[in-house]
């Protein structure tokens, strides 16, 4: 992968930066009433709970490499990496536990939203936590 020259990154997040402060100073000028929702949306029904077809569980992360499907979640025992050649048997999946807390409670219990990242060739888990 080659990465455009420094100059041009700059460019190119000067521009954005400035494109997103002209986005907000003229939404900054709307008046409330045009910040109220519509008749329409305030009396629509509430959403319907979203059912996950894949994985039961909050913040799922799934990556594809090749012909097989790598998932990861966490829970108060640890971070777990799941793996399966279809998203349709991702729940029959190999299950392996990656990372635990230790005896003396270093991110104990607080782990959430792990990311599995494949990035040339090495394997990542990036995730937020509570110390």
């Amino acid at each position: 992968m080659t990465f455009p020259p420094l100059r041009r990154r700059r460019v190119s997040a000067a521009l954005t930066v400035a494109g997103l402060a002209v986005t907000l100073g003229v939404s900054a000028g709307v008046g409330a009433d045009a910040l109220q929702p519509s008749p329409a949306l305030a009396d629509a029904p509430p959403a319907a709970d979203f059912y996950n077809p894949v994985l039961k569980g909050a913040d799922p992360s799934i990556v594809r490499d090749g012909d097989v499907y790598y998932s990861v979640s966490s829970d108060a025992e640890g971070i777990w990496v799941r793996r399966s050649t279809s998203l349709a048997t991702m729940s029959d999946g190999v299950v392996q536990k990656v990372w635990e807390p230790d005896d003396a409670g270093s991110l104990c219990c607080n782990v959430w939203a792990p990311e599995l990242l494949l990035i040339r060739g090495e394997w990542y888990i990036y995730f937020a936590a509570d110390l």
